[in-house]
Order: C-alpha cells, then structure tokens, then sequence
C-alpha cells in the first residue's frame, strides 16, 4: 500500500490538489481518497462526491468527524493499511486533521508514505521562508510525521496571474531549501500551463478546476 497526504494551511488548494491526483492515479491504479478535512467538508457533498466516483476514486469520509471527541479515521481506511495493492490519498485539514494522523502515525511509518505540504505564496502564513518554515514543524509535532515535500500552488483562484506562480515557486524552493525536502512539483491551473512552462523548474501537475469548491 501507499499513501499520499496533502496537508496545507486554510487556503492552500490541497483539496483542489488531492482531488486532481487521485483522478490522476486512478487511471492506472485502484485509488481511494480520504477526508480528514473538518472545515470544509468537500467530499460530504453528494453532486461532488458521484464526479469523483464516476472517475474510479473511491471516495471515503467520517461523516461524524467533526462532532467526535476523539476523532477517528473510517474502518475501511484502517484495515485498508494492509492491502499491498491500494493507494489512499488523504486530504488533511488543519491542526484537527493533522492529530487524527497523528493518532495513526505508527501505522503510516510502517507503510510507504509521502506527506506532501501545498504551499499558496499568496496566503498570509505561508508568504515568506519563516511562515512556511513554522506551517511545517506545526504539522510535523501534530501528525508525528515527517513531510517529504513541498507543492508549489500559488494562486488567486481565477484571478491567478502567470507570474505568480512563478513567484511562488522561487519562495517554495527557497523553503524547501531551508526545510531539507524537495519540491514534488507546481500545480498549474490547466489553461495557464502554456504561459508559465518555460519559466518554471519543477514538473508541471495540470489542473481541472471542474471540481468548483463550495466555499470558493
């Protein structure tokens, strides 16, 4: 088994970018996505939850995760640890998602893991070295594990500029830098990727903004 974990502050994009990799995965693998995003809970909306599906992308969610005292990842996700051949993607919302890692870290070192942190340059606590510095020691003490890399994914939403995400990607490897991990690569919304390839050094992730966020 393998897990990918897309952890990031309020207004990162993770789960536009969690969403986007799993309907990149499961084009070749069984794939499911987990939500462990308390705030904004994007897969416990039906109409998006059947686009996903429709895709291969197994979606699972807690629906009383936000009520619990001690939160809990679903059944099918725990015993899920021990299939060889499955990939679950985790969307991680803030310090509350971030301890119910935690509560499985034992689990997830003993399987192959990448816990990836988005980074949006634009956004107040991650605009310099020392806010996403801080982003990720936070994230490391609550999960109890190790980020692997770091995701560019500067934007605006529709307002996004080319030369923002190029910005965005000199601060991420700048960070990634000064953290010891590499940049897995920068997401792009996927009409601008023609305006920024020539001027960026990570691998590309194109994305569909089709998957609208209900609190964008």
């Amino acid at each position: 088994m393998k897990v990918y974990i897309f952890c990031g502050e309020y207004g990162s994009g993770k789960t536009q970018v969690s969403v986007n990799y799993s309907i990149h995965l499961a084009k070749n693998f069984d794939v499911s996505i987990v939500d462990l995003d308390i705030v904004n809970p994007y897969f416990r909306a039906r109409d998006n939850t059947k686009k996903l599906e429709n895709k291969g992308v197994k979606v699972i969610f807690n629906k009383h995760l936000a009520q619990a005292d001690l939160p809990a990842l679903p059944p099918e996700v725990v015993s899920s640890f021990n299939k060889e051949d499955s990939i679950s993607v985790f969307d991680v919302g803030g310090d509350d998602g971030s301890v119910v890692l935690g509560r499985y870290s034992n689990n997830l070192k003993n399987i192959e893991y990448e816990l990836f942190m988005v980074v949006n340059g634009n956004r107040p606590f991650t605009s310099t070295v020392e806010g996403i510095t801080e982003l990720k020691e936070r994230i490391e003490k609550l999960s109890k594990l190790k980020v692997t890399a770091l995701i560019n994914n500067t934007n605006v939403g529709e307002l996004t500029e080319p030369e923002q995400i190029i910005e965005g990607e000199k601060l991420t490897y700048k960070a990634a830098e000064e953290i010891g991990v590499p940049v897995a690569f920068t997401a792009v919304r996927g009409d601008l990727v023609t305006k920024v390839e020539e001027n960026l050094k990570a691998d590309i992730f194109p994305l569909e903004i089709e998957y609208k966020l209900p609190w964008l």
